[in-house]
């Protein structure tokens, strides 16, 4: 009885099999049989839901950004013109059929990134194996009461040969599918929710480029794709978007004076170096010159090769910037295989930012080479023509080079127009260079020189611009320089004079010859020529050993009338001749000539002196300018 069930159990399982093969797929995508009978598309996939409505993006390219048609996209305030500004929603927000995962603001603020909204799957019409339906030859479902399968009756003799691994019959081995057996291959089954193919906008992880005026970054998402971010906007806050590269960090600081903190570096790769930047804390705003030198060794002499000063870059603790390093149309070119000393000089007391190497140098690399030390070396203001790299230090300044060629952090930087404080001529318009919240410098008006009364020009001098009745700056000369002497102890020396008409000081200068030292110069106020002078300028000026005359050049110093002035300098020690005669006849086109002063001064003079006596019967060489 046994050899006749056999081929019908056969008949049987083939049914079953081809309504398994034939018959189950994936849920939710195929046409219903009947009630009992669900018939899924095999080539049907878990990602192709009803939702049609998504955003047809490019993800792979930047967004292209039209910032004059919006006020703002990126500050997070959804403006006119904007769908969304920055911020992420719930997908169900945008369609309530989505029920996973959060849309992001577009680059452009014009839309929602839907790429990561999706709906659960639904499994609760999934064909398991209990739920199988076979109907026999004619058609009748059988009974749920009926086993399709007698069980005490095996699906293949136990004689009959196993079939070989590439045989599609079944072996005695081969279970009735249950539970815990897919209907489908694993290798073909549906990719669940955590399963999702990254689609990356951008290549390199916290790259940042300029989009054109705001900084885009290539930042990794919760999806674990890379997708562009929008930054900071710099065109709004006046600035640039540039290209930098920083080495070092600010982990340690001193304070120092006249001298020039730079680093060291290797090129390696030729580069063009537009601008760089080092990080300071000035207490009080004062010059800064920016130095480059170079030379065919590492301990070699270093050459100065490009200077420039900003006579006005601000204060407080911040980068401040050379400015373009070009001179003229001619750009500044680092050459693959030598070795330059990059850094600034100054004279007050600043605070410089760096970071040290315990037993070596710190090194830092950057796209065009690496660094190998630094240097900090005393009564180097104004910046020297050359510097020794015998003996650098251990220490990588806090810095940023601008170069043409690489292209790799952005970031929003000042187009600065003007050195803070200067001012010009645009014909008869006054302009001053002033500052705004992002510590950029612009020129912006201050007077028109031809609205006022009666009516004056705009004129450039030595001291910068100014508005003005038309007679040019007058400079009066005191003593013949007939007689001099070499200083031997720290003196204040100066003349005095009383006022008869309201001027403006551009410049004074004594007739020295020096001895490579800075000396300081002042201007001391006073109601009475004798006593009770109170200093209302001072600034401190390079004097090498060479004859001639030498002071401040960008005084800017009102001189009232009615009142008188001592014009002085210190001398702080052996090495310094002065220049003076036996005359007191020297008329002046703001006043009168009283006499000289000349007293002992073991330490710099305060901001008033008792020291101060009177006028004597002699005159130190000098010249004043005046307008």
């Amino acid at each position: 009885m046994n050899r006749f069930r056999v081929p019908i159990l056969f008949v049987i399982l083939s049914l079953f099999m081809a309504s398994c093969s034939g018959a189950l797929t994936r849920p939710g995508t195929g046409a219903e049989d009947d009630e009992d009978t669900i018939v899924v598309d095999d080539d049907s996939s878990a990602k192709d839901s009803d939702f049609t409505d998504k955003t047809d993006i490019d993800y792979g390219k930047k967004p292209d950004i039209d910032y004059p048609d919006k006020e703002y996209c990126g500050n997070g305030v959804v403006e006119s013109g904007e769908e969304c500004d920055k911020e992420s929603i719930d997908c169900s927000e945008l369609d309530e059929r989505f029920t996973m995962g959060r849309a992001r603001c577009l680059p452009d603020c014009s839309g929602w990134n839907m790429e990561r909204c999706g709906a659960e799957e639904d499994d609760s019409d999934r064909m398991r194996p209990d739920d199988v339906v076979v109907r026999d030859e004619d058609g009748v479902t059988p009974d749920e009461d009926t086993p399709l399968v007698d069980e005490d009756t095996p699906l293949i003799d136990e004689d009959s040969v196993t079939p070989d691994e590439d045989s599609t019959t079944p072996d005695k081995d081969a279970a009735t599918p249950d539970e815990d057996t897919p209907l489908v291959d694993e290798d073909a089954a549906t990719p669940d929710e955590d399963t999702v193919a990254c689609v990356n906008e951008c290549s390199l992880e916290n790259k940042a480029e300029c989009n054109p005026g705001q900084i885009l970054s290539c930042l990794r998402g919760g999806d674990g794709c890379l997708h562009w971010e929008l930054g900071d906007n710099c065109t709004a806050t006046g600035r640039d978007c540039d290209y930098s590269i920083t080495i070092s960090e600010p982990a340690d600081n001193n304070i120092r004076a006249l001298l020039l903190k730079g680093t060291f570096i290797e090129v390696t790769a030729n580069r063009t170096l537009k601008s760089f930047d080092q990080y300071l804390d000035l207490a009080t705003e004062e010059p800064l010159t920016f130095a480059v030198y170079e030379s065919t060794t590492e301990t070699g002499t270093y050459t100065k090769i490009r200077e420039k000063t900003v006579a006005n870059p601000g204060s407080g603790e911040k980068f401040y910037n050379s400015g373009s390093l070009a001179d003229g149309d001619t750009k500044l070119l680092l050459h693959s295989g030598k070795y330059y000393l990059i850094g600034v000089a100054w004279q007050g007391s600043v605070t410089s930012f760096y970071k040290s190497g315990f037993f070596s140098p710190q090194v830092e690399t950057t796209p065009f080479g690496k660094t190998f030390g630094g240097t900090a070396v005393d009564s180097t203001w104004p910046a020297p023509a050359t510097m020794s790299g015998s003996s650098p230090n251990n220490s990588a300044y806090y810095q940023r080079f601008y170069t043409e060629e690489d292209m790799t952090t952005a970031t929003c930087e000042c187009n600065n127009e003007c050195s803070l404080h200067d001012t010009q001529c645009d014909g008869d318009i006054l302009q001053v260079c002033d500052e705004n919240e992002s510590s950029c410098t612009y020129w912006t008006l201050q007077e028109n020189c031809a609205m006022n009364f009666p009516v004056e020009i705009c004129e450039e001098g030595p001291m910068g611009a100014e508005c003005m009745s038309g007679i040019p700056p007058m400079t009066d000369t005191i003593g013949d320089g007939s007689s001099s002497n070499p200083s031997n102890d720290p003196m204040v020396k100066g003349n005095y004079f009383s006022v008869g008409s309201d001027v403006t000081v551009d410049s004074f200068k004594f007739h020295l010859t020096g001895d490579n030292a800075n000396l300081y110069f002042y201007i001391y106020e006073s109601d009475d020529l004798d006593k009770d002078y109170t200093r209302i300028y001072s600034q401190s000026v390079y004097v090498p050993s060479i004859d001639g005359f030498y002071g401040p050049e960008s005084v800017n110093i009102s001189l009232v009338s009615g009142k008188n002035y001592l014009f002085a300098y210190r001398i702080t020690g052996a090495g310094i001749t002065y220049y003076y005669d036996s005359s007191t006849s020297y008329p002046l086109i703001f006043g009168t000539f009283e006499g000289a002063e000349n007293f002992n001064s073991p330490s710099p003079p305060g901001t008033t002196n008792s020291n101060i006596d009177g006028p004597e019967s002699f005159a130190y060489h000098m010249t004043i300018t005046t307008h």
